[in-house]
């Protein structure tokens, strides 16, 4: 059995998860934002599923919830129908930070789990934020524990 690899600290590491309504998201953790356990393998191919995502073909027109100087990766992701969620707790202080992922683009048409291609589907599916949809989280942002030591 393969040990789990640690967390990426100081690395904007990317993972993927799916909601309740099979839409799917990708999260920036800005390198300090929790990773669950099941969404940080071992398996090198977790390394590489912002390329994967990008493969994606564009499908969607795009909705900003926050100003940020560079927004390019998150519309890219958005653009492909895929969310796209922030660690912003990277760039404030501890006291104004809000322990959530916060949704920085949306797709105006979600592509769903059973739409993505088997390799990336597996990554995905493995990672079910139950309760969660991601269409409605542009208010509230996405508590997430960390679960990666």
């Amino acid at each position: 059995m393969k040990e789990a690899l640690p967390y990426p600290h100081q690395v904007d590491y990317v993972w993927l998860a799916v909601d309740d309504q099979h839409h799917v998201a990708i999260f920036f953790t800005g390198g300090e934002g929790p990773i669950p356990a099941t969404a940080h393998s071992t398996n090198e191919s977790a390394y590489q599923i912002e390329e994967q995502a990008l493969a994606l073909p564009e499908k969607s027109d795009v909705r900003l919830h926050v100003s940020y100087p560079r927004l390019e990766d998150y519309v890219a992701m958005a653009k492909r129908g895929v969310y796209a969620l922030d660690w912003g707790d990277v760039h404030r202080t501890r006291s104004a930070e809000k322990g959530i992922y916060e949704l920085v683009a949306e797709p105006l048409m979600a592509i769903t789990l059973e739409q993505l291609p088997a390799e990336l589907r597996l990554i995905v599916e493995a990672t079910h934020l139950v309760g969660i949809k991601f269409s409605q989280s542009a208010q509230s942002g996405i508590k997430v524990c960390r679960t990666v030591p």
